[in-house]
């Protein structure tokens, strides 16, 4: 293989930005072009095969397939991306202050932590869920962060303490910088990639997680979601396979673009990656 060839593969990153836009852009803009509504029931076709007028089918109640996937993408990406924004700032809050300060801040935080992260995180939002009336798409993001934050957590206290020492972070401190602009102009930058990374795989756990939990039939209720028609789709899946196949094929679509895209990033940001 010549080091033109080479050069063409593609990359993961590029690969994984691929595979999400598709989603992504599906979940966004592809219900209006949708002949059906999600919401739309046609009793004449139920558990009807793919056809023109329902190139997925319908499910057991007469709605058409496609039209379910694509309103349960957008759930996904809220619920997603609003995990993410709360465990990644709470993660990289508490980590920050307990890296920067040290002493009992920090064996505060680290002690929390540790308690979090061994604690499975799935159970305690199932439990969390299961004694919640009427769970909606804020419980579950709060459900799904309420461990997830640890990790990031860790990661920000330890980057934290390495950069704490180096040489313009101690001349700031000599120059009467206060500790938050120390930490908002030359700690934070510098700890962004390993956060960003971490924060792509936070992205693909909270879609993961409301999945499951929908499946298991405590997720946000009166929503339409990926999990749901997978757990419909399970019990039909002799007479139905599409309904499965399409929930499940677009969700392993975007959470594998969003690691990938995560792998990506790792090896562009990574310096002791980035020559290979």
């Amino acid at each position: 293989m010549t080091r033109r060839s080479r050069r063409r593969r593609p990359t993961p990153l590029a690969l994984g930005l691929v595979l999400t836009a598709l989603v992504v852009a599906a979940a966004l803009f592809g219900p209006p072009l949708v002949a059906h509504g999600p919401h739309d029931r046609d009793i004449d076709q139920v558990l009807a095969a793919p056809s023109l007028g329902h190139p997925l089918g319908t499910d057991e109640d007469g709605y058409d397939t496609l039209a379910r996937v694509l309103a349960g993408g957008r759930l996904a990406l809220i619920v997603g991306l609003g995990t993410m924004a709360v465990s990644v700032g709470i993660g990289v809050l508490l980590g920050a202050v307990a890296g920067y300060f040290g002493g009992w801040l920090e064996q505060i935080v680290v002690r929390t932590t540790d308690v979090m992260m061994a604690f499975p995180g799935i159970l305690l939002a199932l439990l969390v869920l299961f004694v919640t009336a009427d769970p909606g798409i804020i419980t579950v993001i709060g459900a799904l962060s309420l461990t997830s934050w640890a990790g990031h957590a860790r990661l920000v206290r330890g980057l934290v303490i390495t950069v704490r020492g180096r040489d313009h972070v101690i001349a700031a401190r000599c120059m009467g910088a206060g500790h938050v602009r120390i930490l908002g102009r030359y700690i934070l930058p510098e700890i962004a990639g390993p956060i960003l990374i971490q924060a792509t795989f936070a992205v693909a756990g909270g879609i993961l997680g409301e999945a499951s939990l929908s499946f298991l039939g405590l997720g946000p209720q009166g929503v339409i979601s990926w999990g749901g028609l997978l757990e419909q789709g399970a019990v039909l899946f002799i007479k139905a396979p599409a309904l499965v196949g399409s929930a499940g094929g677009a969700l392993l679509l975007l959470l594998a673009g969003m690691n990938l895209i995560g792998d990506g990033l790792r090896d562009r940001l990574d310096p002791r990656l980035a020559g290979k």
